[in-house]
C-alpha cells in the first residue's frame, strides 16, 4: 500500500492534499489543521487525509498554567512567534488572555528566521550586561542586534532591534545614536501603519529629548506617544518612559508634576512587576525629594539607601553605581566626605570596562573631588 507522507510542515501537508484525493496522506503541522482546510475535524479527518498538530491553541492557556506552577515567582513571560504564520496572531491573543487571566504580563517577540531570533535575544543580552555592569560588552551586543537585524530584511524586526537597543544607548549617554534610531522607528511604523512602535519610537526620542535638556518638547513628545500607546492596551516600559517624562517636569522646575508623574512609574512597577527600572526609580525619587520643602535630604537619603537595596538585591551594578552617586553627593553636601568615599569607592572599583561611558567618568570625578 502507498503512502504520501508529508513531513515538512503545512506547505508540504496543504501541496499533497491539492495533489491527491485517493492516496492516504499522512502529515503533521504546528497550526490547526481545521482551518488550514486540511481535514474536517480533529476527531473525524474525513477524505484520504489525517496526521499530527503539535500546535493548539487550546492548550496554550494551560502551558502558561504550568509555566505559573514550575516559576511561581514568574512575572514576565516571554512568547516567541513568527510573525508570518497565520498561527501567530490567534496564539499571541490566547496568549494574552491567559496571561491576564493568571496576572503575567506578556511580551510578545517576533522571529521567523535564525537572525530574527538572534536580533530578539542580542536585544535583551545587551540590557542584561549593561544593569550588570558591562556598559562596553552591551554596546556590542547592541551592535550585533542591529546586524542581525538588518540582515534578516525584516521591518518588524529592524524596528523591534532599533528600539530595544536604543534603550541602551540611552543608558550609556549615547543620545545621538538612540535619537538616530528612534527616528527610524517612527519612519519604519509610519510606513508599515504600526501605530504601537509609533508610540514606542515617539516616546523614545521624547526620553532622549528629555536627557538631552530640551524639557519642553520632551513633555509633549512623550505625553502624546504615551496617550496612543496605552490605547493600545500596552503597558511594558511604562516605568521607564514616565520616569523621563517625571525629568522632563523637574528639568523645568515643576517639581510638584515630576513628583507626580514619578510615583505613576513606580505604581507601574507594582502593577505589571516589570522592576528592571525600580532602583533607578527611586533614585529619582530621591532626586525630586531633594528639590521638595516638604521633604528633604532625610527623605531623599530613605529612597537612595532604597535604591541602593534593590540593586544589590539584582546584582545590577550599574545602577548601584547610580545610586551610590545620588547618596554620595548628598552625604558630601552634609559634610560626609569620608563616608561618601568609602561608599562609592569599592562600587567604582569594581568594574572592569566600560570606563569612557558617562556614569564611569561622572563616578570618577566625583571621587577625585572627593578626595581633595
Amino acid at each position: 500500500m502507498k503512502v504520501l507522507v508529508a513531513s515538512a510542515g503545512t506547505p508540504s501537508a496543504l501541496a499533497a492534499k491539492t495533489a491527491t484525493a485517493s492516496l492516504p496522506i499522512i502529515f503533521i503541522t504546528g497550526n490547526d489543521p481545521v482551518k488550514l482546510g486540511l481535514v474536517a475535524s480533529l476527531n473525524r479527518p474525513g477524505g484520504n487525509i489525517a496526521g499530527v498538530t503539535v500546535i493548539s491553541l487550546e492548550v496554550t492557556g494551560k502551558r502558561l498554567e504550568l509555566l505559573r506552577e514550575m516559576i511561581p515567582t514568574a512575572a514576565i513571560v516571554a512568547l516567541l512567534v513568527n510573525p508570518t504564520s497565520s498561527y501567530s496572531e490567534p496564539e499571541i491573543r490566547e496568549a494574552q488572555e491567559a496571561s491576564r487571566t493568571l496576572g503575567l504580563r506578556l511580551h510578545v517577540l517576533e522571529a521567523s528566521s535564525e537572525r530574527d531570533i538572534d536580533a530578539a535575544f542580542d536585544v535583551y543580552r545587551a540590557l542584561a550586561h549593561w544593569m550588570l555592569g558591562y556598559p562596553a560588552t552591551a554596546l556590542a551586543d547592541a551592535d550585533d542586534a542591529l546586524e542581525h537585524a538588518r540582515e534578516s530584511g525584516h521591518a518588524g524586526t529592524l524596528m523591534y532591534a532599533q528600539l530595544h537597543t536604543s534603550f541602551t544607548n540611552i543608558l550609556c549617554a549615547k543620545y545621538a545614536a538612540a535619537n538616530a534610531q528612534s527616528n527610524e522607528v517612527v519612519r519604519l511604523a509610519d510606513e508599515k501603519g504600526a501605530a504601537l512602535w509609533k508610540a514606542l519610537g515617539t516616546m523614545q526620542k521624547g526620553c532622549v529629548l528629555a536627557l538631552s535638556g530640551k524639557a519642553s518638547e520632551a513633555i509633549q513628545m512623550i505625553t502624546s506617544g504615551i496617550t496612543t500607546y496605552q490605547s493600545t492596551g500596552s503597558r511594558v516600559y511604562l516605568p521607564f518612559f514616565l520616569s523621563h517624562l517625571s525629568g522632563a517636569h523637574a528639568g523645568l522646575g515643576q517639581f510638584d508634576e515630576a513628583w507626580r508623574y514619578i510615583g505613576e512609574a513606580m505604581a507601574a512597577v507594582e502593577t505589571t512587576k516589570e522592576r528592571w527600572y525600580e532602583a533607578e526609580i527611586h533614585r529619582i525619587k530621591g532626586e525630586i525629594a531633594l528639590k521638595l520643602p516638604q521633604l528633604g535630604s532625610s527623605q531623599a537619603g530613605a529612597y537612595f539607601e532604597r535604591a541602593l537595596a534593590v540593586a544589590r538585591q539584582q546584582q545590577a551594578k550599574s545602577w548601584e553605581l547610580r545610586a551610590a552617586m545620588s547618596m554620595a553627593q548628598l552625604w558630601r553636601d552634609q559634610g560626609k566626605r569620608n563616608d561618601a568615599r568609602d561608599l562609592l569607592t569599592p562600587v567604582y572599583n569594581w568594574f572592569t570596562e566600560g570606563f569612557e561611558t558617562c556614569d564611569l567618568k561622572e563616578a570618577k570625578s566625583l571621587l577625585g573631588a572627593l578626595a581633595s
